[in-house]
């Protein structure tokens, strides 16, 4: 199943995208991450870089960077997760539209398990990601919107 979330926000590509990749600031506008982190000692995200996210209701999963192009284009893919996804991928694009405003997107495609449940359970799935990832976006945009560069 795939779907994405979209959304204007006010900044650079430059700066937003920067601000969406420091892992030391993400809990300030990520509400669905309890705990982030880039893992092996890497200080920044970059493609071969694995990263540590728990959610608030305990969902933990590490994924690995296979795209990062900044200021446009950062994509992970998941290497260990919950049982429930048999696989799970997502990428962010910051997409300049004036000065002073990106188009912002998130995409994510994932497949649940076990494979005799998907009818029942990636569109139940799929809906609950939706809306965290609205969540998040919604967060993203006030966050940096607020003056989060301070």
């Amino acid at each position: 199943m795939k779907f994405s979330v979209s959304m204007v926000v006010s900044g650079s590509a430059d700066t937003l995208f920067s601000l969406s990749q420091d892992y030391s600031r993400r809990r300030e506008w990520d509400p669905f991450a309890t705990r982030s982190e880039l893992l092996d000692g890497a200080v920044v995200p970059a493609v071969g870089v694995d990263e540590y996210i728990e959610s608030a209701g305990g969902l933990v999963m590490v994924s690995r960077y296979v795209s990062f192009q900044p200021p446009h284009v950062a994509a992970v893919s998941m290497i260990e997760g919950p049982r429930l996804l048999a696989s799970f991928s997502g990428g962010w694009k910051f997409r300049q539209l004036s000065p002073t405003h990106c188009r912002v997107t998130f995409t994510y495609n994932f497949r649940t398990s076990p494979t005799w449940l998907r009818w029942l359970l990636e569109p139940i799935a799929g809906l609950w990601y939706q809306r965290q990832t609205r969540a998040r976006l919604n967060g993203f945009k006030a966050w940096a919107e607020a003056g989060s560069t301070g």
